[in-house]
């Protein structure tokens, strides 16, 4: 009987061998596809972080542009529409000045008239003058007096040209800005599409694993009961 016992038992050990394989086969996928989705995790929880802080710098970097900007762009507003003004100030200004010297002497009450008035507008002239130089102090472009007004126009022309290059560099930055964003919003999108597809192939490959792995335990069942019914026989 024991040698019968061990012949039989000699017959199912190559069976068991093979389902000791696929056991062990089995744990080894799980602890990989385990592991693999650790790794996915921490690659996906990365790229988000990664594209959420390209957000955040952009968005900034938007905000510090769109603000240099609506600077420039009001620095602009302002000389371009002062140097008109200062410029028919002064020729108007100087030719009064020399008016009011050829009346410096005035003795008929007609020549003190034609004075006061000249005197007048030459005031309103520098009411002007002054309210200009208060709208570029900011600039600082230095306006109170007729004398002032070549050198202020000379500096404001060269700060034009300043302030224009400063101005299509900042919107060709913006657009650059713009297209970064996009290109984050795509890679956002990319990766949540590349996240589901990773999880449904994880999801197929588990479902995969526990079905061997319940055909592993039906075999050993089926296995064991060939063995005892072998060895009953």
């Amino acid at each position: 009987n024991e040698k019968i016992l061990e012949k039989i038992g000699e017959q199912f050990a190559e069976a068991q061998e093979e389902l000791d394989d696929a056991s062990a086969e089995i744990s080894n996928g799980k602890k990989q596809l385990d592991n693999g989705k650790e790794e996915l995790a921490n690659k996906m929880a990365a790229a988000q972080n990664e594209i959420t802080n390209g957000k955040l710098q952009a968005y900034v970097g938007e905000s510090e542009i769109k603000t240099n900007l609506t600077l420039l762009l009001q620095m602009k507003q302002i000389m371009e529409k002062a140097i008109p003004v200062l410029q028919t100030a002064y020729e108007d200004g100087m030719a009064i000045q020399q008016q009011l010297q050829i009346l410096q002497s005035a003795q008929t009450p007609e020549q003190q008239a034609q004075a006061n008035a000249l005197m007048q507008q030459l005031a309103e002239i520098l009411g002007t003058v002054n309210g200009q130089g208060n709208e570029l102090a900011g600039a600082g472009i230095t306006v109170q007096t007729l004398e002032d007004i070549p050198q202020a126009i000379a500096e404001m022309t060269t700060k034009l040209v300043e302030i224009n290059t400063n101005i299509a560099l900042l919107q060709e930055a913006q657009g650059k800005v713009t297209d970064g964003k996009t290109q984050l919003d795509e890679a956002a999108a990319a990766l949540t599409k590349a996240q589901i597809t990773s999880i449904l192939e994880m999801s197929a490959a588990a479902a995969q694993l526990a079905d061997a792995e319940a055909q592993l335990a039906l075999g050993q069942t089926q296995l064991d009961a060939a063995k005892e019914n072998a060895e009953e026989s």
